[in-house]
């Protein structure tokens, strides 16, 4: 639980962020980029993984209101890891941390 909760900080307690309906679609964004990097379909894996590190890339962390060295280096260990699997699990949990920050600052993130 240490571990998540180190990340879950890195990438939501950022100073001068609030929680917009904006921002919410940009942590998405992230999200999805993330699981693409672990699929096992070529094209989409190559397309999100030529993505990350662009100056897209930063402008979404950016507009996410998430550390982008931290992002990056998230996206870095799912895109190293030998098994799909595993890597889809670390995906997965960046999607849940996001889907538990919207909840406990909104409360409805199964409205979106």
């Amino acid at each position: 639980m240490q571990k998540e909760e180190s990340i879950y900080a890195a990438l939501f307690d950022q100073p001068g962020t609030s929680l917009t309906n904006e921002r919410i679609l940009w942590l998405h964004v992230l999200a999805q980029a993330l699981i693409d990097c672990s699929v096992n379909n070529p094209e989409v894996r190559q397309e999100a993984v030529s993505w990350v590190g662009t100056p897209d890339f930063d402008e979404v962390c950016s507009f996410a209101g998430v550390d982008t060295p931290f992002m990056y280096s998230l996206f870095q260990s799912v895109m190293g890891e030998r098994s799909s699997k595993r890597a889809f699990k670390k995906a997965m949990q960046f999607r849940f941390l996001v889907r538990t920050y919207i909840e406990n600052n909104m409360g409805f993130a199964d409205k979106l």
